[in-house]
């Protein structure tokens, strides 16, 4: 599973994640909460469980990402991501989404708080899946 199809109709903007609730708010609105926000609350959940940490003593754990969304070519692509056709091909020509990602993320506890910052691109055929 990914959010690729809800991140192409959502477009540039700033995505906020609340990884506790597993829920999103795009451009400071609530918005149906995407595949990407179920996924980290399941992970932090598993994470707090394998390490013996209760979840009440998490007060945040948030991603908000800066998105920067754009079209290319399969031509102009500037990541080695291969997407696969039906047909078992790699789709190499056609349009693709890009899409700019700048990350932090912060947990904070009632002793401290815990922040990273992360920036990647990734590339997608249009229409995919």
């Amino acid at each position: 599973m990914n959010s690729y199809k809800e991140v192409a109709t959502l477009g540039s903007g700033t995505l906020f994640i609340d990884a506790i609730a597993g829920s999103c708010e795009f451009e400071g609105g609530k918005i149906e909460s995407l595949w990407i926000a179920r996924e980290l609350q399941a992970w932090l959940r598993e994470d707090l469980s394998r390490n013996a940490i209760p979840a009440a003593a998490v007060k945040t754990a948030s991603l908000k990402a800066s998105l920067m969304l754009s079209h290319t070519n399969g031509k102009a692509r500037s990541t080695s991501v291969q997407h696969l056709a039906a047909d078992g091909k790699p789709i190499r020509t056609g349009g693709f989404f890009r899409l700019a990602i700048d990350c932090e993320s912060e947990i904070t506890t009632d002793e401290t708080r815990y922040s990273s910052r992360m920036k990647d691109v990734e590339e997608w055929p249009e229409n995919w899946p």
